[in-house]
């Protein structure tokens, strides 16, 4: 795995999806959800697999995923950034940082979308946080657009 901005060909289509979705809508601030959905109907490709020994999972249906359909958006400073569907069709952002894996989920409506992960003990150091956003929204001070429907903030802050 390595560190930095590395969102490959499917980070590139996710921002392809984005754009074209949204020039197809008409929307002017562009709600992702249809951007999301339409990268989460893409074929998996062997790097959009969680970790095996990763098991998330909540009494919540609506909060367990659903593994097979994760789709890694990419990777940035150590922590992988992924989406995928619940139990429940809900879509869930997820964040898994390098050995040892910390793992941070969250699932419900698209625009609303945003987690934190950060390390302690053995793996501190390893944090990040992500938001879904629209297309056009813009980037906050310290944030990384990794692609066009979704932004990054390394230091593992979710504040503006």
């Amino acid at each position: 795995m390595t560190s930095g901005n590395s969102t490959g060909v499917r980070g590139v289509g996710l921002a392809m999806l984005c754009a074209v979705s949204l020039a197809l809508s008409g929307c002017a601030t562009g709600d992702p959800t249809p951007q999301v959905r339409a990268f989460l109907a893409t074929e998996p490709t062997a790097t959009d697999a969680l970790p095996a020994d990763l098991e998330p999972e909540r009494d919540d249906r609506s909060s367990r995923i659903d593994v097979d359909s994760s789709r890694l958006v990419g990777v940035e400073s150590g922590v992988q950034y992924f989406v995928a569907t619940s139990e429940t069709a809900a879509v869930c952002l997820v964040l898994v940082a390098e050995s040892p894996h910390l793992l941070g989920w969250t699932c419900g409506p698209v625009d609303r979308l945003a987690v934190s992960i950060t390390g302690h003990g053995s793996a501190r150091g390893a944090q990040g946080a992500a938001r879904v956003v629209g297309v056009e929204n813009e980037t906050p001070d310290g944030w990384i657009r990794l692609d066009d429907c979704l932004i990054v903030n390394p230091d593992g802050s979710l504040s503006r």
